[in-house]
């Protein structure tokens, strides 16, 4: 019974232990599991603690149970010998009375002593004696022992009285010689001790007293263990709670720094913290997450992209990510897509080809849904890449890219992107040269008045537009592109420069957009450094009294160019050195009036809502800070006239003065502008007929078939049927050419299709006159007469 309970406590701490261990390993969460492996030490200290007293007691339990025997010696005087007996000190329980005891005697005999036979008595009230031959034949409580000195000891089994009751039993024993005197009497004193005696003495002395101290030491350790334990909880708790509080400033001041501190604080909750202070940080984090949600702070997320880019640039991913992550965690959402999007943004000085598609998908999906605000993480990321060698397969996957870009949402934005920002083009300028896309020149809308019979006979004919009247077609973009400069002037046009070009009004609109369309054929095979930038600049006596309110005009008129072709082509704002940037948009602010109206201006010029439009608009607003909108200095109207497109050296200026006087007070103005590497071409109307012509410069004149060609374009580009000027003519005279009577007609145009416009307006006057009726067979149809009565009037 007293191993069981040896090895009882053993068994008992052991397998708790082992039952907590195995409680740990069965949940996935790793926050439970640490939490039952912080029992496990707390458990063992208890159960060392209850099994060392448990021990201390049955070490002293089993000195009491077992039944040491007692031996004493008494030397016999004078006979050389000693008496010697073995016996129980104590009779426990009830068996002896089953199992007799038994008593043991010997003599020791002394040195030199002579072998004697001695009689030993035994006698006792208390127990019956049996003698060593009767083999449990029952005796009286007297007995008498002949035993030689020389033999072996000799065995008396004693059996304890049923009847008696006494705790003690006395045992007398009487040494006689051979003369039957008395030598020695000893008496041999056996303690007998029930059950139940036993148990209150065990329980008394061992745990009440010696075996108790103990006890109370181990209660000691274990209660100050605890308290100990326990107190390092709450301490931990307290500095746990304390770091919690800590994330709701973090919130408010920056989520990124909140987003990093809840993924450490999430990893040492699920290691070694307290139950309560987990629950408390899943409730406090689930009601953040929660508050993401809301508007304002998705705002603030959104905003986040913006350091990513910082964070990117400098190397420091473990940031980036976080970023990507939380405006993934806060949009998914809103925008599904993005649960596709991995959440780390590989590096791209170590990228591959795959984690290089990886890159530029992340950065156009990013950039299509939050356009300005992913604008700089996607340029980090495309700058990076383009700054790789050009061997190096990232560098070669951002090319093929931007070369054929995919159709998946945000691909076209990052190809502009890549090739309008000037921190990634000046990466790739070997392999992507600039490309000037020229932008188209303006036409004025003038006053368009029409009779209803002119109306009339236009509808009948199947005309949309007047082909006569110069008003409908200045502003008729397919018949303006038609135009053709006169050849005999055309090379002189193109190539001199600065020129005067002496016509009359429309003929010199009209020569202007054509110089301007034979321009952009004569430089489109020519190397970008070599091609001019274009402004069609207009002048009246209004704008053009003076030299400086001359050069006021064309350098407003300039900066309006340059308005149009941001709107057209935005990255030529970006390409731009910084100190260029500036002025440009003092020039522009100028333009406009101030920094409201430059925007309004922008969008009604073309400027779309796209990531580089926005971006175009903030980088205004960045240079327009402070910005002086008073009248600049005349010598500001050269540094700004100096700004060019990237890739473009000089400025070309086609001046249309529409005025009839000053011509050489404009031509004046605009030599002040060489200086700036600004060459021009003026068309004017002649101040004194062909004679100024003749001398500063070339008289624009078309020949009769030039003429006969420019109005059948103006039929043509009037109507969708194709028909030329014959079509609407029927001579009387079946004997006459219809093209040679028009080629000799316009002889009295003298060059000028202005004057051929006239002429043709007067002849469909006269017809409508004459034939008014629509049911008239040849209502539709001029004849000779009409061109005859035109040829009067002028």
């Amino acid at each position: 019974m007293l191993s069981v309970l040896w090895v009882l406590p053993a068994l008992i701490t052991v397998a708790v232990a082992l039952s907590m261990r195995l409680e740990a390993t069965k949940y996935p969460d790793a926050a439970t599991a640490q939490r039952w492996k912080n029992r496990l030490w707390p458990a063992l200290f208890v159960g060392i603690s209850v099994s060392l007293v448990i021990y201390a007691v049955l070490v002293r339990i089993e000195e009491d149970v077992t039944a040491f025997p007692n031996t004493i010696t008494e030397p016999a005087p004078g006979i050389g010998h000693t008496l010697a007996v073995r016996y129980p000190q104590m009779i426990r329980f009830d068996a002896p009375e089953i199992n007799p005891l038994t008593l043991t005697i010997w003599f020791e005999r002394q040195a030199g002593a002579t072998p004697l036979t001695l009689t030993i008595e035994l006698s006792s009230s208390s127990l019956r004696f049996i003698e060593p031959n009767s083999a449990g034949m029952s005796a009286e409580p007297r007995l008498t022992l002949t035993v030689d000195s020389r033999s072996l000891p000799q065995q008396v089994r004693m059996q304890p009285l049923a009847s008696d009751g006494d705790e003690r039993m006395i045992v007398d024993v009487t040494l006689r010689d051979a003369t039957g005197r008395e030598t020695l009497t000893k008496p041999l004193i056996i303690a007998r001790e029930t059950r139940t005696a036993f148990y209150w003495r065990v329980v008394k002395n061992r745990f009440f007293g010696d075996a108790g101290l103990a006890l109370a030491v181990a209660s000691a350790v274990l209660g100050i263990g605890w308290q100990l334990l326990n107190e390092g909880r709450q301490t931990r708790v307290g500095q746990q709670r304390e770091r919690i509080r800590e994330l709701y400033d973090v919130f408010e001041r920056d989520l990124l720094e909140w987003a990093l501190a809840s993924q450490t604080l999430k990893q040492e909750a699920a290691k070694d913290w307290e139950t309560q202070a987990c629950y408390e940080l899943h409730d406090v984090l689930k009601n953040q997450e929660r508050q993401l949600k809301n508007v304002a702070t998705q705002t603030r997320v959104k905003r986040l992209l913006h350091d990513g880019a910082e964070y990117y640039r400098a190397g420091d991913f473990q940031r980036c990510t976080t970023v990507l992550d939380l405006v993934i965690q806060v949009y998914a959402s809103v925008y599904p897509e993005l649960n596709d999007l991995p959440r780390h943004l590989p590096d791209a000085r170590t990228a591959d080809r795959q984690q290089t598609e990886a890159i530029l998908h992340i950065c156009g999906v990013l950039l299509h849904r939050f356009q300005t605000d992913a604008h700089e993480l996607a340029a980090a990321a495309l700058d990076a890449l383009a700054s790789q060698p050009d061997d190096h397969e990232a560098k070669k996957s951002l090319l093929q890219f931007i070369s054929s870009p995919s159709n998946e949402p945000g691909a076209i934005e990052l190809n502009k992107l890549a090739l309008n920002d000037p921190r990634v083009r000046r990466r790739l300028t070997d392999r992507l040269p600039w490309t000037f896309v020229w932008p188209p020149i303006p036409v004025t809308p003038g006053a368009v008045t029409r009779t209803e019979s002119v109306t009339a006979w236009l509808d009948a004919n199947g005309l949309e537009i007047h082909p006569f009247d110069v008003h409908e077609l200045q502003v008729h973009q397919p018949f303006l592109a038609s135009v053709t400069l006169p050849e005999a002037q055309r090379t002189a046009i193109i190539q001199s420069q600065p020129l005067i070009v002496v016509g009359h009004r429309f003929d010199c609109h009209i020569a202007a957009v054509a110089l301007s369309e034979e321009l952009r054929r004569f430089y489109k095979p020519l190397p970008p450094s070599e091609q001019p930038m274009l402004v069609l600049v207009r002048l009246s006596d209004q704008n053009a009294t003076g030299r400086n309110e001359t050069l006021n005009s064309v350098v407003r008129e300039a900066g309006t160019a340059w308005l149009r072709l941001i709107a057209e082509q935005p990255g030529v704002l970006l390409w731009l050195p910084d100190d260029e940037q500036a002025l440009l948009a003092e020039w522009l602010v100028w333009v406009s009036g101030s920094s409201q109206a430059l925007r309004q201006r922008l969008r009604r010029a073309g400027l779309k809502s796209g990531v580089q439009e926005q971006i175009i608009l903030r980088r205004l607003d960045d240079l327009l800070t402070g910005i002086d909108t008073g009248a600049p200095h005349p010598e500001m109207f050269l540094n700004w006239l100096a700004i060019r497109p990237p890739g473009v050296n000089h400025m070309r200026l086609i001046v249309i003065h529409t005025g009839d006087t000053r011509a050489m007070s404009v031509a004046d103005a605009l030599s002040a502008v060489q200086d700036a590497r600004v060459t021009w071409t003026l068309f004017t109307s002649p101040a004194r007929g062909r004679t100024f012509a003749e001398t500063h410069g070339v008289a624009l004149e078309w020949s009769e078939d030039e003429l006969l060609e420019l109005l059948n374009v103006a039929v043509r580009s009037a109507g969708k049927s194709g028909k030329r000027l014959t079509s609407l003519m029927e001579l009387d005279d079946l004997a006459l050419n219809e093209e040679q009577f028009l080629l000799d007609t316009l002889k009295r145009a003298r060059g000028s299709f202005e004057r051929a416009l006239a002429i043709c307006q007067d002849a469909l006057v006269h017809h409508l006159t004459r034939r008014p009726d629509q049911n008239d067979p040849k209502y539709l149809f001029l004849n000779e007469n009409d061109f005859i009565v035109a040829l009067l009037r002028n």
